[in-house]
């Protein structure tokens, strides 16, 4: 059974963007310390509702739902705050907020800095920005695909090389 929060579209409920604030700030301030375990109850929830409103492109708002779930994250979990950092990215891209996006590119890139998905997604940003630059930032990318042993990637890089060939 739902509670009754949930009965209606949580995607539409002021509400539950006004609950989610109040629970950070009251996490951060510690008033009101959450345990580890709904901390990840609490990243999995905003992060979904991020993803619904992505997927119903509504990107300001999946954006800030992104946003919110990284305060659920601890601040040692470097791999899963560069994904949430790239989810974001992805809703700058889409609304060609391009001088947030180049800070949040940055800001990944400082977390992680020989990522493939992130140097992919700079790929992805000059297409549309500067194309005269994707084929350098695409040079960069092929060289670091070239860096990891074929059998330790997690996609097959004859498919990733392709997928920027068709975008470009």
């Amino acid at each position: 059974k739902k509670f009754s929060y949930l009965a209606s579209d949580p995607i539409k409920n002021a509400d539950l963007s006004a609950f989610a604030d109040s629970v950070i700030e009251d996490h951060n301030s510690g008033a009101v310390p959450i345990p580890a375990d709904l901390l990840v109850s609490f990243h999995q929830l905003s992060h979904n509702v991020a993803t619904s409103h992505y997927n119903a492109n509504e990107f300001e708002k999946s954006g800030k739902w992104f946003l919110r779930s990284l305060h659920f994250l601890s601040l040692d979990d470097k791999t899963n705050r560069a994904k949430v950092l790239r989810c974001v990215a992805r809703c700058h891209l889409a609304q060609k907020k391009y001088t947030e996006l180049a800070d949040l590119l940055q800001r990944i890139a400082d977390i992680e800095p020989d990522s493939i998905v992130t140097s992919y997604l700079r790929y992805q940003t000059y297409l549309q920005v500067d194309p005269s630059k994707a084929s350098e930032v695409l040079e960069g990318l092929i060289s670091l695909v070239q860096r990891y042993d074929l059998e330790t990637l997690p996609f097959d890089r004859d498919a990733l090389l392709e997928l920027a060939a068709q975008e470009a």
